[in-house]
């Protein structure tokens, strides 16, 4: 099933939540102190919104988006007529994403990965010439069927949710026609970040790195070789860029576990005092590995506020975004279809509005926290 795809009924307090917080309204008192965050809250966006879709991301107090782009998008003057375009309803692009190489029968082959790498540096370019300071990336999908991201569905408040089983997941991947070890992957990596590196810092471009979701060793036959605290340590001290840092993923992280090696707050201490916090994607879950559900970001194992007071702490001045947006009943995909029958990201205005209620929330709370000392 589409991980992002969730069902709901009784939207009830929904949109009064998300437009409750107004990040900038000053404490009570009689020496009031502004609530200015550095944190950028935001959304992941599909490359093609109408007015009235953006000017509901306004309204909710979503200043900011990466934008997920497809490699027909990849281009000066498409994509900056995107940006323009979000610009101009307020909405700023602090990242972009892109899904190279998704096609190949195997990503790591020369041929494929020297594609690969040559269209990320041009597409590096533009950002920089954009003024778009992360470009994002995950390294993993490198064989088809070497990405699973659920094995069934589950259930939470009467709602469809993705569902993941370890057990289940050896049952039903495919026999791999190739398999890739983790020394392969982590060679073709060092080969293909340290080829970025250099165009990204002469553009002023950051690579934020996602960990492999779900994190675990192996899927269809392929290592995955960033789902512990220690790879990430391991290629950071390999490529030493100010360029390179993390896309830390809450829900990745806490499905890991303590099989991450730190738990979700230690880690963004942790990457913070190394200044590669690049971005934040907020979600929770049921539980860590074998077995996991995705919850709405009040309803998991993690205490979100204990998350977001931590940002708060470390200063973190980057892109905060809602992942896999809830997807509610009798709400159709709002996003226009892609031509080339790509995928990309949904638009659901009901689940964005939960999730920037929700986001504004502990965002005020941890700042008034913070205030108080």
């Amino acid at each position: 099933m589409n991980r992002r795809v969730f069902l709901q009924k009784g939207m009830g307090a929904v949109l009064g939540l998300a437009l409750f917080a107004n990040r900038t309204r000053a404490l009570a008192g009689p020496d009031p102190v502004p609530l200015e965050p550095a944190v950028k809250l935001g959304v992941r966006l599909p490359p093609r919104l109408e007015p009235g879709q953006l000017a509901l991301l306004r309204q909710l107090d979503l200043g900011w988006c990466r934008v997920d782009i497809n490699p027909e998008d990849a281009e000066e003057e498409r994509l900056s007529r995107i940006c323009d375009t979000y610009a101009a309803a307020g909405v700023n692009s602090f990242a972009v994403t892109c899904r190279f190489g998704q096609d190949d029968r195997n990503g790591l082959e020369a041929h494929a990965l020297e594609r690969k790498i040559a269209q990320e540096q041009k597409l590096i370019r533009l950002l920089g010439r954009r003024g778009i300071k992360n470009y994002e990336i995950a390294f993993n999908r490198h064989t088809p069927g070497s990405q699973i991201y659920s094995t069934s569905t589950g259930y939470h408040r009467g709602i469809e949710v993705r569902r993941f089983e370890l057990d289940k997941l050896r049952e039903i991947e495919a026999r791999p026609a190739t398999t890739l070890s983790a020394a392969e992957v982590t060679d073709a990596f060092d080969h293909y970040i340290s080829r970025l590196l250099p165009v990204a810092e002469e553009a002023g471009v950051r690579i934020a790195l996602h960990p492999d979701d779900p994190p675990i060793d192996v899927i269809g036959g392929v290592a995955r070789i960033f789902h512990h605290i220690d790879h990430f340590k391991r290629v950071f001290a390999r490529h030493p860029s100010p360029n390179f840092g993390i896309l830390f993923c809450v829900g990745t992280w806490a499905e890991g576990g303590s099989a991450m090696g730190a738990d979700v707050t230690e880690a963004i201490r942790y990457f913070a005092s190394q200044k590669r916090l690049f971005s934040v994607h907020f979600r929770n879950v049921s539980s860590p590995l074998p077995v996991f559900e995705e919850t709405f970001m009040d309803d998991g194992y993690l205490d979100m506020q204990k998350v977001m007071n931590t940002l708060v702490d470390v200063q973190f001045d980057g892109l905060l975004v809602a992942d896999h947006i809830p997807h509610f009943s009798g709400e159709t995909d709002r996003a226009p279809q892609n031509a080339a029958g790509r995928y990309e990201s949904p638009f659901y205005p009901l689940g964005i509005a939960y999730s920037a209620g929700a986001m504004h929330t502990y965002l005020k709370t941890a700042l008034r926290r913070a205030a108080a000392g």
